[in-house]
């Protein structure tokens, strides 16, 4: 579907913090150390399968295993299932939050994006801006010569 015209993700939403409260054990103190939602679902790698556009995501095969992955853990780290254990609610919050996100197509891409830039230190999306920026650099010099689209007149 579009893109939700939300706020684009901050890095604090991107990165989690890997604080686990003391006193926290076992799947829970796992999934608080976590600093990304991959790893709170122990998802290693997004399939993908091959398309006549190339390779993408393979949203069946992810919704499948986001599931899995949601059920398996949720009985562990819901309040009601560890009778309210230190850190139990921020675990269930994480494990609900994860599979919202990685479920859905276009949050999922753009998690991925913004994860990727804060861990390698480049960011795709401004490296693609920049690169539409200066094809549009070069278009508008060939239209003032009688190119490209010079035969439309600008408001």
């Amino acid at each position: 579907g579009p893109p939700p015209t939300g706020p684009p993700m901050t890095d604090g939403e991107v990165l989690l913090s890997t604080d686990v409260p003391k006193g926290a054990e076992g799947e829970i103190a796992r999934v608080l150390a976590c600093d990304d939602y991959f790893k709170v679902l122990q998802l290693e790698e997004v399939p993908t399968r091959e398309t006549s556009k190339g390779r993408e995501v393979d949203m069946e095969a992810v919704a499948t295993m986001v599931k899995k992955a949601h059920r398996r853990l949720i009985l562990k780290v819901h309040p009601d299932k560890c009778g309210g254990a230190v850190g139990c609610e921020e675990a269930c919050r994480r494990v609900q939050t994860a599979s919202e996100i990685l479920s859905d197509e276009y949050r999922l891409k753009e998690y991925a994006a913004h994860l990727y830039a804060l861990r390698t230190g480049t960011d795709l999306y401004a490296e693609q801006h920049q690169q539409q920026a200066d094809q549009k650099g070069s278009t508008r010099s060939r239209a003032r010569k009688g190119g490209a689209g010079s035969h439309r007149r600008r408001k």
